[in-house]
């Protein structure tokens, strides 16, 4: 709203700007946590478990820091089905992995 508006505008109108801009400073705030919640909790989490893991397990940490961005927004139906038919092949292909582990360590002896 420019300072012209904002003189001859009616009183109603200021309202629905006000609205309009307290909503957005919610939203950059919401953003804000988020961010800060999953990356910031992310990083501390990778940190102190490289610090605590090898002084009480003694062995170096697995933990990693978050590989990929967090989505924010619902995939679309086109990616939704891209990353099933993805975990399926995934499955499918730890599945045989089993299977032939198991059958390697199962054999008969002759």
């Amino acid at each position: 709203m420019t300072e012209e508006e904002f003189w001859r505008c009616n009183p109603r109108k200021i309202k629905v700007y006000e609205k309009a801009w307290k909503d957005q400073q919610n939203q950059i705030n919401q953003l804000a946590y988020t961010f800060w919640g999953n990356y910031g909790m992310s990083a501390l989490q990778t940190v102190i478990s490289g610090i605590l893991s090898p002084m009480f397990c003694n062995k170096p940490s697995n933990v990693k820091y978050l590989s990929e961005p967090i989505r924010i927004f619902q995939m679309t139906p086109e990616e939704l089905e891209k990353y099933k038919a993805e975990q399926t092949q995934a499955f499918v292909e730890w599945c045989n992995s089993t299977k032939k582990n198991w059958e390697a360590s199962h054999e008969s002896p002759k």
